[in-house]
């Protein structure tokens, strides 16, 4: 049995940006701490086990994102109840909040785990990105590229 189980949820669905590579970062530096990592991709078509330790949700164009939402609802609340992590990027990010608008002006129910809403910028955000955390991790670099703006609601903090 390993010691951490790693879920990809729909990388086939929400990979678009190549986030298995996240997955394979995880399991690296898990390995790295003298750690196993047993690590599950799920189709779409697949039930999502709720009792893994970490569910990575990756970036998706509207429709995918849409989709993975309503496919996911049940099984993400059921396994962030019971303790598991998220590890969110992009459209999985914005799927975690309470809603997401997309490129039509359409909003859709987000899974309500985040107090957040996510609504479309007028023009795309590219660029490199430097974040500053409230944990004691120091700064973390990245590139953008996105074009949703997250508002964090009364009980979220960033």
């Amino acid at each position: 049995m390993a010691d951490v189980t790693i879920v990809n949820v729909f990388p086939s669905l929400m990979g678009t940006y190549g986030d298995v590579g996240n997955e394979l970062a995880l399991a690296h530096r898990l390995h790295l701490r003298g750690l196993t990592a047993e690590c599950l991709r799920i189709d779409p078509r697949e039930p999502i086990p709720t009792t893994a330790d970490l569910y990575l949700i990756g970036g998706g164009e509207d429709r995918a994102q849409v989709l993975a939402a309503s496919l996911m609802a049940e099984a993400m609340r059921g396994a962030v109840m019971k303790g598991a992590q998220v590890f969110a990027v992009c459209a999985g990010f914005q799927i975690l909040g309470e809603s997401f608008t997309d490129g039509q002006g359409q909003i859709h129910g987000g899974l309500g785990l985040l107090d957040a809403v996510t609504q479309p910028l007028k023009e795309r955000a590219v660029g490199e990105a430097i974040i500053n955390s409230t944990l004691p991790v120091g700064a973390s670099v990245g590139f953008e590229n996105h074009r949703g703006a997250t508002t964090l609601g009364p009980d979220a903090t960033p």
